[in-house]
């Protein structure tokens, strides 16, 4: 599965591609430091490949839909933007608003380590400057544990690891 900018025609991640710039404004240096669209297309590929073939990350495998086509799409899309790239998501569904669209899926610490540890897989390979990939995974972590909504035993107690509904804590 490839993931595709929206341009129009054909799109290979395992090229270079150009940095999109706005007039008179330079681009997010974590974007370019990453090595841009083709780099973060690989990075989601490994994620989700290592979320779909580990048995260990379950937990969090089973809180995403059995097709990860879609999931692969929008991390995508929102990654280019969250590191100053191209604001794919927000072009397609609007400011991210993490914590609301995940308010539905129970996460907790478990959860929370397991993404970090596919992500940490997923950017294993890349040709990154130490002093980035620490940055680049400190604030990884900050923002997965910024989504944490349960308690941290949540899934720990779970018999089923099946998705979890939370209930929001304050009614819309």
């Amino acid at each position: 599965m490839s993931l595709h900018p929206p341009t129009p025609g054909a799109w290979n991640p395992t090229i270079a591609l150009p940095v999109v710039v706005i007039k008179d404004q330079k681009p997010n240096p974590h974007f370019l430091l990453m090595g841009g669209e083709s780099a973060v297309c690989r990075v989601v590929a490994r994620f989700y490949d290592r979320m779909d073939g580990d048995p260990g990350l379950r937990v969090l495998r089973n809180l995403h839909a059995p097709d990860l086509g879609e999931s692969r799409q929008k991390l995508f899309d929102y990654l280019c933007g969250w590191l100053g790239g191209p604001e794919y998501y927000e072009k397609k569904h609007g400011p991210p608003r993490l914590r609301m669209r995940h308010e539905h899926i129970a996460i907790d610490d478990v959860v929370r380590d397991q993404w970090m540890a596919c992500m940490t897989a997923a950017l294993a390979p890349e040709p990154l400057s130490p002093e980035f990939r620490r940055e680049i995974l400190a604030a990884f972590h900050k923002l997965a544990t910024f989504l944490r909504n349960v308690p941290s035993s949540h899934h720990a107690l779970s018999q089923s690891h099946a998705p979890q509904p939370v209930q929001p804590a304050h009614p819309r």
